[in-house]
């Protein structure tokens, strides 16, 4: 069972007795799971089983990040009084890119504020998104017409630093950009360049280009919310976590194929 640590092909090689890594947690890019096939390893994650924690989180920052709550917070707890407008999501556009399990939880949440919600995905859903009337629409337009921006998606070759410079000056002036995905989808100092120009309002982010790091680029500016990689770090999924790891571990001695197979040729 494994968390964040890094397991590339020199672990599977030392380890001819392996037969599953079970992820505590989603996301495979600390796994090299081409090696992981080739020693005949099988790789499992929890799939869904943190996705309502994260979900949560996101919106709990989008509501602080949008009302100004942690910087207020930050003032009141220092004895200055002092109130700063935020703005209401109602009627405002959400605009989720990566519209699997978290983000769905994530645009179901917003629609509840009453929102409008966009969505971007290299496999739409649609049979999800059009019964709620979220359209999937490009990166492009998202970015334009977004007044919030959230990120949900897997660190891969095609998202490692996709909000760069380009696409954050793409993103609408004044707009705020949510990231609870991971840290290297985000350019830590294209976003604080973007911030310290104005065209940016804010941004909160959950992971950093560093795991166990906060991008310094980013310290010290109220309107940045950052916290510790809390996503998934709830009672509720921790043990869910573990208890889907730990299932996907006896189904495969057992010779059952595991949920959650993420190298589905390793078994066949």
């Amino acid at each position: 069972v494994v968390g964040l640590d890094r397991v590339s092909a020199g672990v599977f090689r030392a380890c001819p007795r392996l037969r599953i890594l079970a992820r505590n947690g989603v996301g495979l890019d600390n796994v090299d799971l081409d090696a992981a096939t080739r020693d005949g390893v099988v790789v499992t994650t929890p799939l869904g089983a943190n996705s309502t924690s994260v979900a949560e989180l996101t919106m709990g920052l989008l509501v602080a990040l949008v009302r100004r709550i942690v910087a207020t917070h930050n003032r009141a707890q220092s004895g200055v009084w002092i109130r700063e407008p935020g703005i209401e999501l109602a009627g405002k556009t959400l605009g989720v890119v990566g519209l699997g399990r978290i983000g769905k939880k994530v645009a179901t949440r917003a629609l509840g504020f009453e929102m409008r919600v966009l969505a971007n995905d290299i496999m739409p859903d649609v049979a999800f998104a059009a019964p709620r009337g979220i359209p999937f629409v490009p990166l492009t337009a998202l970015l334009t017409e977004a007044d919030v921006v959230s990120l949900h998606v897997p660190l891969t070759p095609l998202t490692e630093w996709m909000m760069n410079a380009g696409t954050l000056a793409r993103m609408k002036r004044g707009s705020f950009l949510v990231n609870t995905a991971r840290g290297r989808v985000v350019d830590p100092h294209a976003l604080a360049a973007a911030l310290d120009c104005g065209h940016l309002a804010g941004a909160a982010l959950d992971v950093h280009m560093v795991e166990g790091q906060v991008d310094k680029a980013l310290l010290g500016r109220p309107n940045v919310i950052t916290t510790t990689h809390l996503g998934a770090y709830t009672h509720e999924a921790l043990r869910r976590t573990a208890e889907v790891a730990v299932q996907s571990i006896v189904e495969t001695l057992d010779g059952r194929r595991p949920e959650g197979l993420m190298n589905p040729a390793v078994w066949g």
